[in-house]
């Protein structure tokens, strides 16, 4: 059996904001400005195969903490905004859009 070793080192922290559109379950549509806070790891795990030695490197994205900075609805049948708030649900759903559209970028 081989042996493996691996290892994270941190090296960044970052943050980036971006503007996202998500249809809201309640049939309205939401445009808003989310701050994504992450921090980049760099990882490597190295492992025999054969008789060498075989390393991957890679890095991974930790998203620490997301923040709605603004946001608009609009009726999508009339596409007038509304002045309405977002409800706890509403915003997991824009923070879950947020997330998804930041993993898919990097």
């Amino acid at each position: 059996m081989g042996n493996n070793q691996g290892r994270m080192e941190q090296v960044m922290e970052g943050s980036v904001e971006n503007e996202i559109e998500c249809d809201l379950l309640n049939g309205t549509l939401c445009i808003a400005t989310v701050r994504t806070n992450f921090d980049i790891e760099n990882c490597e795990c190295s492992s025999e195969c054969g008789n060498q030695w075989v390393t991957e490197k890679w890095q991974q994205f930790n998203i620490t903490e997301q923040e709605i900075i603004e946001y608009k609805i609009y009726d999508e049948d009339t596409h007038e905004d509304c002045d309405v708030f977002l409800s706890a649900q509403e915003r997991e759903e824009v923070i879950e859009t947020a997330t998804q559209e930041f993993l898919e970028s990097e």
